[in-house]
């Protein structure tokens, strides 16, 4: 078999627009389990690369003929036969557009090769953990025979290689760590919560200025936006018709429907307009999906909200009736103590936005930490800048 990359291939794979997540570890750092657990809660594919390699090699396809020539030699295996098998593998995935890929890149010679000839890697999951860790969890394991001077060795080898990885991918956040000293469940969890994007959330009066900050914001940081009311829209949620089982269980329902949205998204980050809208929301989310990186409060006086409507044509889409605004923003105030309990519980941004709207944007604007990189390839020596 051929080790080029074949054109139809690659074009049938980039028309999928699968999302690739890759996940590299440690021997003994649990990584396989974890993947095999999680993939099946958030109804993710996965790849193994090891145990890919094994079945081409058993069932003697093409492939498998050329991986066993490598394997048979004791040789790494060449970079364009790896990703012929991640890219035969994706294709062979069902629907769902996520894959979680476990055993690759092993080095940043592998994953630079498959930014040039494939794609841009979206996300790496990195697998740390001590080397007393995997040589306890190997030992574990029956039928595992293990020198531990040898592995020692290989670990460092490992390591290294990693390093050079998080080194050059750590800037452009393209690595999350998570720590697998720690207990099964709290791995775990660290894992779930590692592949939801960084979540911020934006809450205020109506014409308090939400919608206009978040487009600044994604325009000037490259952050992502949803707007909590279109989706219960979209999703056709509407409380007024739940049962009333499901009124009991109304918030679960939502953040549900919302935590799914966020398994799917390709974003590393994003701010969500108009959520949690009470405490019951705000705690399931935060026990079910991941703490939020922070909650802008935008501070609005009802002048303010009730001047910005005047300047509304009528007509506008945006319009309101002034009576209408007056209940919500009445509405909005009967929440006080949501809103002082929120302050108390998660990391709280108060913006003035009584002021100018510059003024406003530039107090935000020092609020959230750019996750922008410039990139672009040295044509001498084909590196990423």
């Amino acid at each position: 078999m051929s080790l080029a990359i074949s054109s139809d291939t690659l074009q049938t794979f980039k028309s999928k627009n699968l999302r690739l997540i890759f996940c590299i570890g440690f021997p003994g750092s649990g990584l396989e389990s974890q993947i095999e657990k999680v993939s099946n809660e958030f109804k993710y594919n996965k790849i193994c690369i090891h145990s890919s390699i094994k079945k081409e090699t058993e069932l003697d396809t093409d492939l498998g003929k050329s991986l066993k020539e490598y394997l048979d030699k004791g040789e790494s295996y060449p970079k364009d036969l790896l990703i012929n098998l991640i890219l035969n593998k994706s294709l062979e995935c069902g629907n769902n557009k996520t894959i979680l890929i476990s055993g690759f890149p092993n080095n940043l010679e592998e994953a630079q090769y498959f930014e040039e000839k494939i794609a841009p890697i979206e996300l790496i999951l990195k697998f740390n953990a001590s080397k007393e860790t995997c040589i306890h969890n190997l030992k574990e394991i029956p039928e595992c025979k293990i020198n531990e001077e040898e592995f020692g060795k290989k670990y460092d080898e490992i390591l290294n290689n990693f390093n050079l990885l998080t080194e050059f991918y750590s800037p452009y956040s393209l690595i999350r760590e998570i720590d697998c000293n720690k207990s099964i469940d709290e791995i775990n969890s660290l894992l779930k919560q590692n592949l939801y994007p960084i979540i911020y959330s934006i809450i205020g009066k109506r014409y308090s200025g939400k919608t206009t900050l978040g487009q600044i914001l994604k325009e000037k940081m490259g952050i992502d936006i949803l707007d909590f009311n279109e989706f219960l829209i979209k999703n056709s949620i509407n409380k007024k018709q739940l049962s009333k089982v499901e009124k009991e269980k109304e918030n679960e329902i939502i953040v549900n429907k919302l935590i799914l949205k966020l398994r799917q998204m390709r974003t590393l980050r994003i701010l969500i307009e108009d959520f949690p809208q009470n405490k019951e929301q705000y705690i399931y989310f935060c026990n079910n999906c991941k703490k939020f990186q922070k909650i802008y409060y935008l501070d609005a006086e009802n002048s303010t909200c009730l001047e910005r409507l005047n300047r509304i044509p009528f007509g506008d889409p945006n319009y309101i009736d002034s009576s209408k605004l007056s209940e919500m923003l009445y509405q909005f105030e009967q929440k006080k103590t949501f809103y002082d309990f929120l302050k108390k519980s998660a990391n709280v941004e108060e913006i003035n936005v009584n002021n100018h709207l510059i003024l406003t944007i530039n107090q935000m604007m020092k609020q959230v930490q750019p996750y922008i990189a410039y990139i672009y390839f040295d044509e001498e020596s084909n590196n990423k800048k």
